[in-house]
């Protein structure tokens, strides 16, 4: 069996006549050509990524060892120039202090070369995906560099595919050794500035799926009802979103959107302790339900903060009759403008 450049249905013209030694042998490289074809990707056409799809069940369950000779000799060298991942410990993948002297654990000079191969986001969240509860211990100092490389990138794109690879680790690793890596603090870490990425065109879905990989990191390393899990969420609702994106952010309406879809996610865990945010979440709410003077309502931005705003009145319900004057007054503001509009507004919403 010899594996040289080869299409995916040639490939699979080798695998399905070969016996499980040669396979065994060739593992590493037939792996590599395979996984980029078996993600929803642009370039990937439904047939290609069925047949990708059979020569990895061919292939079968990875073994430990499979899957660290894929991340030794084709994740890691893709990976050799990156100079993302000083601030951790080579050897164990743990967090160092700044003050430490250690070598930066990649020695090349060209930082971009992993950038190069938009397939390799793949190989790492089939590696993660695949590993049993014995082998994060192992593979950990493997899985760590590429998934911080990815979510301290500079563009948007690259830390999306990093926050999908940081949930699916989160998803599967042994709490402990979240902690005891100290990976939580510098996963928190570049999920704050993602979610102060107020411009880019993937603003809003960087916003949305930092959120729900922070509160994941916050599931995974903290108590239920621990003061230390009430104070990430505090943070995430009154730092992140109401002192972060509705301050900084509104001149993007769909960013502002996607914050209110989230935002139920956020205040379900914190329950009756979002009252303290009730000042800065109903005027934000109600401000959107009645545009100002000069700006265009969007019902499906209203239909998004009536949403929220219900969640709100449900977790803040022994305070709302402070509220509630406000918000029938908003609401009823937001029926007559739309009524105004045109009755077919007003029947789309009150769908909602």
């Amino acid at each position: 069996m010899r594996i040289g450049p080869v299409s995916i249905k040639g490939l699979w013209d080798i695998v399905s006549v070969s016996d499980k030694l040669e396979l065994d042998v060739h593992f590493v490289s037939i792996v590599a050509i395979i996984l980029p074809f078996t993600g929803n990707r642009a370039w990937t056409k439904p047939e290609t990524r069925q047949l990708a799809e059979e020569i990895l069940q061919t292939l079968g369950i990875p073994t430990q060892s499979q899957l660290r000779q894929v991340l030794l000799n084709v994740v890691k060298p893709a990976f050799e120039a990156t100079s993302h991942n000083i601030q951790i410990n080579p050897e164990t993948a743990t967090k160092v202090t700044r003050t430490a002297q250690l070598e930066p654990f990649y020695r090349n000079y060209d930082e971009d070369a992993w950038k190069e191969d938009p397939g390799l986001v793949d190989i790492v969240l089939w590696c993660l995906s695949s590993m049993k509860q014995s082998d994060w211990e192992v593979l950990w100092p493997l899985v760590i560099p590429p998934i911080l490389a990815y979510m301290s990138d500079w563009e948007a794109i690259h830390r999306l595919s990093g926050i999908a690879l940081a949930r699916k680790l989160l998803e599967g690793a042994p709490k402990d050794l979240i902690r005891r890596s100290g990976i939580d603090q510098l996963m928190r870490s570049s999920l704050d500035t993602s979610l102060q990425r107020y411009s880019d065109s993937l603003s809003p879905a960087l916003f949305k799926n930092a959120t729900m990989a922070m509160l994941d990191l916050i599931f995974k390393t903290t108590q239920p009802g621990s003061s230390e899990r009430f104070d990430r969420l505090f943070a995430l609702l009154g730092d992140n979103m109401i002192g972060g994106a509705w301050s900084f952010g509104y001149r993007m309406p769909l960013l502002i959107q996607t914050t209110y879809e989230v935002l139920p996610l956020i205040l379900e865990p914190l329950g009756l302790a979002s009252v303290r945010f009730l000042k800065g979440m109903i005027p934000q709410l109600l401000h959107t339900l009645v545009p100002g003077e000069g700006m265009k309502p969007s019902v499906t931005m209203q239909t998004a903060s009536l949403r929220a705003l219900q969640h709100v009145i449900n977790y803040g319900a022994p305070r709302m009759a402070y509220w509630s004057g406000e918000i029938v007054s908003g609401i009823a503001k937001c029926w007559v403008l739309l009524e105004d509009k045109g009755p077919g507004l007003v029947i789309e919403l009150s769908r909602h």
